[in-house]
């Protein structure tokens, strides 16, 4: 019974460290052609002072850290919060925060999901940062993300048909994004903030918007699986010998 249990415990480590891993984090460039901007402060939408065509940088760590099941969505979790990272440059253009350390509290991650209406079935990559800076009624906050959805006729809406990404399901379901962007709706999103809770009003702030067919996927760049099967041998032959050592004793 021993062996046996010894040879089951093994096996499933040696499972374990035969999955594969990236070193590198996977990479996508986005287009945008046009966006619109919108000024916090006067309420009202104005002709763009930043650049209006550019491409953004958006890289991620193709592990899944966890996936949560909420009924009829479900949400998966790739990388640490922080490993995702945005380059754009309307960044240049966000405002000073002056009551915290700005851009560099962010909170990045991407969490690509999953959910089963009964209108209809959404698939979406999804990532996002956000800063935060609050000093008593006033407040400081940034806020940037890309959004990628397919919609397609419903499975039932009763949460059964919801799922969890993998990697080689993300990377197929971006590289189908690039082949056929018609099939996807786009959002863009980059903005920033100065609030004033007291008075209830803007004090500053832009934000700058970007939707379908403006937002295209041009760059795709994905890391090769480093599978550390060696590693699962080593395992499994360093604790076949202990116990053997401990056995002849």
């Amino acid at each position: 019974m021993k062996w046996k249990s010894l040879i089951t415990s093994l096996s499933t480590v040696l499972m374990m460290t035969s999955l594969p891993a990236y070193a590198n984090p996977i990479t996508t460039i986005w287009r945008i052609t046009s966006l619109s901007q919108y000024d916090y402060a006067s309420g009202k939408y104005e002709t763009p002072s930043v650049p209006t065509n550019f491409d953004l940088i958006v890289t991620f760590p193709l592990e899944v850290t966890r996936a949560v099941d909420y009924g009829t969505t479900t949400i998966t979790y790739f990388g640490e919060i922080g490993a995702t990272k945005f380059v754009s440059p309307l960044t240049n253009y966000v405002g000073t925060d002056p009551f915290g350390s700005g851009l560099t509290n962010q909170i990045a991650y991407t969490f690509p999901n999953v959910s089963d209406y009964a209108s209809t079935f959404l698939e979406e990559f999804a990532a996002q940062s956000n800063a935060y800076s609050p000093s008593g009624e006033k407040s400081w906050a940034y806020h940037i993300e890309l959004r990628v959805r397919r919609y397609t006729e419903s499975r039932g809406g009763t949460g059964a048909a919801d799922y969890a990404f993998t990697g080689p399901m993300l990377t197929k379901f971006l590289e189908d994004v690039m082949t056929n962007p018609l099939d996807y709706s786009f959002i863009f999103n980059e903005s920033w903030q100065v609030y004033d809770g007291a008075a209830n009003e803007y004090l500053a702030g832009k934000s700058w918007s970007s939707y379908n067919q403006n937002v295209r996927l041009v760059g795709l760049s994905i890391p090769e699986p480093t599978v550390v099967t060696l590693l699962g041998i080593g395992l499994v032959w360093l604790s076949l010998m202990r116990h053997s050592r401990s056995v002849s004793k």
